[in-house]
């Protein structure tokens, strides 16, 4: 702000009222409200800090998003996958998937218990990731399966804009096979098998 030209009682009005205007905005300019829950009509780039997760927020015009976080990172979400298969049949929900989200990047962690498995089916198996947040490429992902003592590698694959994996094992040419009810190994109930991943969103 200049004051060549201006008298000197002016120079020391604008003067103190620059300061002051200069401590309002360091003390309060990113301050986020501090809130309990999410507000119910917010605005696009609003920003809160919402104590009751411990999470700093942003609305992006359809939903709120976590920033990510040094220290606690962004939370976990637990959901229930589908698992499918021709005659595949089971009680209860043996797979429990868990996923958290970064910006455009997800990743998820899938385990399945076979305890309850009442009929392990002929066809190759899949599973659900989470839903509402399809793949944008197609990416392959990792797993095991474990039979007693014995481990096996399995292989999910992903395409473009789905939110369903299909799995595979390696084969001894380095090829892939289908993973069902016989392959890489006979599945049983003491069986247990898991794929994990991280994908880049549609």
């Amino acid at each position: 702000m200049a004051y060549i030209n201006q008298p000197p009682e002016l120079r020391g009005l604008f003067s103190d009222l620059d300061q002051r205007l200069r401590k309002l905005e360091l003390a309060q300019r990113f301050t986020a409200p501090d809130v309990t829950t999410e507000p119910t009509y917010p605005r696009t780039a609003d920003i809160i800090y919402e104590n009751t997760d411990d999470q700093m927020k942003y609305w992006n015009g359809t939903e709120w998003v976590v920033f990510a976080d040094n220290n606690l990172g962004v939370p976990v979400i637990t959901y229930t996958p589908t698992w499918s298969g021709t005659g595949l049949a089971f009680t209860g929900t043996p797979a429990i998937g868990r996923y958290s989200r970064v910006g455009k990047m997800i990743t998820y962690n899938i385990q399945v218990s076979c305890t309850t498995v009442t009929n392990f089916g002929t066809g190759q198996y899949s599973i659900t990731l989470p839903p509402g947040l399809p793949s944008g490429y197609s990416f392959q992902h990792l797993g095991g399966l474990h039979k007693n003592t014995d481990h096996y590698t399995i292989l999910a694959d992903l395409g473009a804009g789905s939110t369903t994996v299909t799995l595979y094992h390696p084969t001894a040419n380095g090829s892939q096979d289908v993973f069902s009810h016989n392959k890489p190994v006979v599945v049983t109930t003491a069986s247990t098998w898991y794929v994990a991943g991280t994908y880049f969103l549609a």
